[in-house]
């Protein structure tokens, strides 16, 4: 779940840029305090949900194998 949160992350982080991108010149200081920014923060929160969910969601190891019984 966690992994699943940090590609809609990017995913807003990269719509929000192209965003920022295609705004024309009236709206150039919204882009620059809001957009962009927020991409920015965006794309690092996802990034870091992707790592966070690699490193915790793994499969817990097998256990040890019974020892033979005499």
């Amino acid at each position: 779940m966690r992994m699943i949160t940090g590609a809609l992350l990017l995913l807003v982080a990269e719509l929000a840029f192209y965003h920022a991108h295609s705004i024309g010149f009236p709206h150039y200081r919204f882009v620059n305090e809001v957009l962009l920014p927020v991409s920015g923060l965006l794309a690092i929160m996802g990034v870091g949900m992707i790592g966070f969910g690699l490193w915790f969601d793994r499969p817990p190891p097998p256990p040890p194998p019974r020892p033979p019984e005499v």
